[in-house]
């Protein structure tokens, strides 16, 4: 009969272990493939300045707004709020009440942003100003002189009406040969819903004006960059073309201040960027173009360069500043702008999502128009749709600090995110599609969801393991996981085998003690945990033998955090068959 033989007993055991996790996620690579510092998957983890894994934290209930589907922090020296937008509700948190708005009955895409002391809303149905009280359409004042009249030495214009207005216009009248010459506006008003009337008075006769109410142009892309405003996605318009306001002024848009941004292509403009200095950035479905908006020249000799001609971004909200670069979602996955050794060179990088690839493959581009991003605690976080998905369901973490992606949040499908500062307390903001406005919390470990608390799960698929031999065959003999200030209580741990099924290992494993937070009721014998390294050994021989072998961990509730795991196993380098 066949003889198998192993001289397990004879062997000195070999070993292996993870003890740094700053290489970070990469779901691209076959696990027994990583390198010692990589993953193959974190769900809902981070990495600590250390180098360790540990759950990320929770959020709570922030605001009651019906998940708006865009969120933007506003803040000027004399307002702080996160305003709260959706299909006609306008709406804003300041830090303790939510408020509704009124007058706001737009639906679709639309652009959100701050300049100078407004808050701005582009919209198909026209552009809207909060002044931190009240909301209204943006129009443009202008006067005609019907009548010069006679015998005027001097006179005043009184402006009336216009649907009671927020703030009355004011114009000012000049007398030359007896007749009103000139009227001067100098005051445009703001928040007009009907057309003023003008009366002239003075010590002469019969002078009259007509007023007119202008509204801007309409578009749902919009940056405000370099004390103006610019919209794309116009209504009525080509399809690649920028409009752009007067020099802080958002009511005026003259029709010399336009410019097309690749015109003959057939692609429309995606988005825009305000980047360094004077240098806006420009996307298309598939090209990137670089802007410079000198003030000093005029808009139609502003120089465009292309920057790349087969890629551009496939959602406005993903263009973020991260540091001195501008990452976004494209279709090749997230890339960047980065300066070149010469001022003048500029280049798009090499998609930074390689080592997650297999979620960028997963994204529903039908719905990609629905990513957003934002960047916060030295990450950049993109929530993207999924799978068929209509709105994001997963948030991508990628941490700038260690320079790779962290892994993947899920339980937090949100319709927009924003970093905030209440108080000079940076926080953020997510609009979950489950319910409404939450924080992301350091206090918390579960995720509150319409006032119910929801525990989320971590998980840590670690390489695989192949004691430095990828080619011989082993025998399992023990592994030793170390936890750091750890306190989930039903951590399970298992082991992968050559990417087979999963073999439970241990299960309902306490990481730590339990965290004792403030406020606290005071009972006799309590003791504050003092959470520190807890180190578990098991004993896993008798599995089947293996060339790469690969641990999990997953925790349903607290806080997982993983140091070091190490593992042995002997090398089985005989194997005879006779017979």
């Amino acid at each position: 009969m066949p003889v198998w033989y192993n001289e397990t007993l004879d062997d000195q055991p070999v070993f292996d272990l993870t003890g740094d996790f700053r290489g970070g996620m990469n779901a691209t690579m076959a696990p027994s493939l990583l390198p010692n510092n990589q993953y193959s998957y974190g769900e809902n983890v981070m990495l600590t300045n250390a180098g360790g894994l540990r759950s990320r934290y929770g959020t709570s209930q922030l605001a009651s707004a019906s998940s708006p589907s865009f969120l933007f922090y506003f803040d000027t020296p004399t307002h702080e709020k996160l305003m709260m937008v959706r299909d006609n509700t306008f709406s804003y948190y300041d830090g303790s009440t939510t408020s509704t708005v009124s007058g706001f009955s737009e639906t679709g895409g639309m652009a959100l942003m701050q300049g100078m002391d407004m808050f701005f809303t582009a919209t198909s149905g026209g552009l809207y100003e909060f002044d931190g009280t009240n909301l209204y359409k943006t129009k443009q004042l202008k006067v005609t002189i019907d009548s010069g009249g006679s015998g005027y030495s001097s006179a005043s214009v009184t402006v009336s009406g216009g649907g009671s207005p927020v703030e009355d216009a004011t114009v000012a009248a000049t007398v030359a040969g007896g007749a009103v010459s000139v009227l001067n506006i100098t005051n445009q008003g703001r928040g007009y819903t009907s057309t003023p009337t003008l009366t002239i008075t003075g010590d002469g006769s019969s002078a009259t004006a007509t007023a007119e109410l202008v509204d801007p142009p309409s578009g749902t892309i919009g940056v405000w960059h370099t004390n103006r405003m610019f919209l794309a996605g116009l209504t009525g318009e080509q399809s690649d073309t920028i409009r752009v306001s007067d020099l802080l002024d958002q009511t005026n848009w003259p029709a010399a201040n336009s410019f097309r941004v690749g015109g003959g292509e057939g692609e429309s403009i995606m988005a825009l960027k305000s980047w360094d200095v004077m240098n806006m950035l420009v996307w298309k479905e598939s090209s990137t173009y670089l802007v410079q908006t000198d003030p000093v020249q005029s808009v139609a000799n502003w120089p465009i360069q292309k920057v790349s001609d087969n890629i551009g971004c496939v959602s406005s909200r993903t263009a973020v500043q991260v540091g001195a670069d501008v990452w976004w979602l494209s279709k090749q996955g997230v890339v960047s702008v980065r300066r070149m050794q010469q001022e003048t060179q500029r280049e798009v990088s090499a998609a930074i999502s390689v080592p997650i690839q297999d979620y960028i493959d997963r994204i529903n581009w039908n719905a990609a128009n629905t990513a957003c991003a934002t960047f916060y605690d030295n990450k950049y976080m993109l929530a993207v749709p999924l799978d068929g998905e209509a709105s994001p369901t997963h948030i991508l973490v990628y941490d700038t600090l260690h320079q790779c992606w962290a892994g993947v949040w899920t339980g937090l499908g949100c319709k927009d995110l924003t970093p905030t500062n209440f108080s000079s307390v940076k926080g953020l903001a997510f609009s979950s599609t489950d319910g409404d406005v939450l924080e992301y919390d350091a206090a918390k470990t579960a995720d509150t969801i319409q006032g119910t608390a929801t525990a989320y799960s971590s998980k840590i698929y670690l390489r695989g393991y192949s004691f430095g031999e990828v080619v011989t065959q082993k025998t399992a003999l023990n592994t030793e996981v170390e936890f750091y200030r750890s306190s989930a209580t039903d951590v399970t741990f298992s082991v992968n085998l050559d990417e087979a099924d999963p073999i439970i290992v241990a299960s309902n494993i306490a990481s730590g003690a339990a965290l004792t937070t403030l406020p606290f009721e005071e009972e006799a014998g309590i003791v504050l945990a003092a959470l520190g390294t807890t180190q578990k050994s098991y004993n896993i021989m008798g599995y089947p033998q293996f060339r790469s072998l690969q641990p999990r961990l997953e925790a349903n509730t607290g806080v997982l955090s993983l140091r070091t795991l190490k593992a042995s196993a002997f090398l089985d380098t005989i194997d005879l068959h006779t017979g």
